[in-house]
């Protein structure tokens, strides 16, 4: 007769795996089913705590904001520190050289869809709320202003602005093409 458990011959009907042998294979065999449930449950609390590794709290870059990872941390503002054009509009203190009647073309160029003639930057704020030129404007401000948490400098709003008034997009350093609607977005995401 054999011992299912053990699979080993009995003498006289009794086992020859002592007692202690029994309850340590009883402890093994338990930590395997504990090792094997842990497993199989692991992959998917990772997927629900992980973040992706060049996610960050806030998507303050052209490359980041492209690419389309913008999950954000518990309690983070998406912010990046920035004022909205709204503030810039209804305040005269601007940040130097920009004064609110430079006017737009002396900083940013522009072709026929872009053109403001020689309006003021004030003047396109006023008449053009919601444009790419009034999000631009508070960005480049924004870039002049030395906020701590703000990235985007005011040589990039122009670099962004002049790409996609002359060539119809900026490519960011990762080689993605921002066109206007995915600029305006993304100056809209910089400041609160």
């Amino acid at each position: 007769m054999k011992n299912t458990q053990h699979d080993k011959p009995q003498l006289d009907g009794l086992s020859d795996v002592s007692p202690a042998q029994e309850e340590e294979d009883r402890i093994r065999a338990a930590a395997r089913r504990r090792l094997i449930k842990g497993a199989a449950v692991t992959p998917v609390l990772m997927s629900l705590a992980s973040r992706p590794v060049m996610g960050a709290a806030r998507q303050c870059s052209a490359s980041g904001f492209m690419s389309g990872n913008v999950s954000l941390q518990p309690g983070v503002s998406p912010s990046c520190g920035g004022l909205s054009p709204g503030y810039w509009k209804n305040h005269t203190t601007w940040p130097t050289p920009y004064t609110p009647t430079t006017q737009f073309h002396s900083v940013f160029s522009s072709k026929a869809k872009y053109n403001y003639g020689t309006k003021s930057m004030q003047t396109v704020l006023n008449d053009n709320p919601g444009s790419f030129a009034f999000h631009a404007i508070a960005c480049l401000l924004n870039g002049m202003s030395g906020f701590a948490d703000y990235s985007l400098k005011a040589a990039d709003v122009i670099k962004i602005w002049n790409d996609i008034s002359t060539v119809g997009y900026y490519l960011t350093s990762t080689g993605q093409k921002m066109y206007e609607a995915d600029a305006k977005k993304f100056f809209e995401n910089t400041y609160h």
